[in-house]
C-alpha cells in the first residue's frame, strides 16, 4: 500500500525518501535537458505508478496471497515472475511488513517494506523497481535501521535491497546487502541537516 504520512507528537517529520531525494540529481537534469521536461515528467509518473503497483503485489505475495495486477498487467506479471523465482531460492521468515519507524532525535520518519529473516539472517528489506542499485539506497536502509533501533533498542545490522528492473523481456532481479553503519547514517544525517523544510501539506 502507499506509504502514509504521520505527525509525531503533533509535529511534522519529513520522510526518509523526501530527505534522500533532496540531494541534487545531475543525471536527472541532463536527462530532462536531452529529452524535454514534459516527456521526462511523464516517464517519471509512469515509473512511479509501476513501482506502486509492483509494491502492492509483492506485499500480497509476502502475506500469502496471490496478487492480480490491476494496471500494466504484462509488465507487472513479468516483474513478479522474477521476484517469485528469487523467493523460491531463499528461505524467508517475515516478522513485519510495511513497518513505520521514526526518529524523535533526528526528526524524520519512514516506512520500510519488510523486517524478517532471509536464510537465517535478520534484515531490513526494501523492494525497488528502478534501473539499478545506488548508494542512496544504502543510506535509506541506514536511516530506517537507526530509527528502528531508537524505537526498540535493537540495531538490525544489515539491510537488503531487492530490485526488479522494469525492462522487457528479462525483468532482471538483483539484490545487494548494505551494512547499516554509522558512515552511511552520517551521510543521511548530513542531508537531513541541509533539508529546507516547507510547511506541512498534511493536517495534524
Amino acid at each position: 500500500m502507499p506509504h502514509t504520512h504521520e505527525h509525531i507528537d503533533g509535529e511534522c517529520y519529513p520522510s526518509v525518501t523526501e530527505i534522500i531525494h533532496s540531494q541534487p540529481s545531475p543525471w536527472l537534469d541532463k536527462w530532462k535537458a536531452k529529452y524535454g521536461e514534459e516527456r521526462c515528467e511523464r516517464k517519471l509518473r509512469l515509473a512511479n505508478q509501476i513501482g506502486t503497483e509492483f509494491h502492492r503485489c509483492v506485499e500480497e505475495i509476502m502475506t500469502g496471497k496471490t496478487p492480480e495486477p490491476k494496471v500494466f498487467k504484462p509488465r507487472i506479471k513479468g516483474m513478479l515472475k522474477s521476484f517469485n523465482t528469487w523467493l523460491d531460492g531463499v528461505q524467508v521468515a517475515p516478522y513485519a511488513s510495511e513497518m513505520k519507524v521514526y526518529s524523535r532525535k533526528h526528526r524524520y520518519q519512514g516506512t520500510f517494506d519488510m523486517l524478517g529473516e532471509i536464510d537465517g539472517k535478520l534484515y531490513i528489506v526494501d523492494y525497488k523497481s528502478s534501473s539499478g542499485i545506488q548508494e542512496s539506497m544504502g543510506m535509506q536502509l541506514a536511516a530506517y535501521g537507526y530509527a528502528y533501533a531508537e524505537m526498540t533498542n535493537v540495531l538490525t545490522p544489515v539491510g537488503k535491497i531487492v530490485l526488479v528492473k522494469k525492462d522487457k523481456p528479462d525483468f532482471k532481479l538483483v539484490t545487494k546487502d548494505f551494512e547499516i553503519t554509522t558512515k552511511l547514517f552520517d551521510k543521511f544525517l548530513k542531508l537531513r541537516e541541509e533539508l529546507v523544510e516547507l510547511p506541512c501539506p498534511f493536517k495534524v
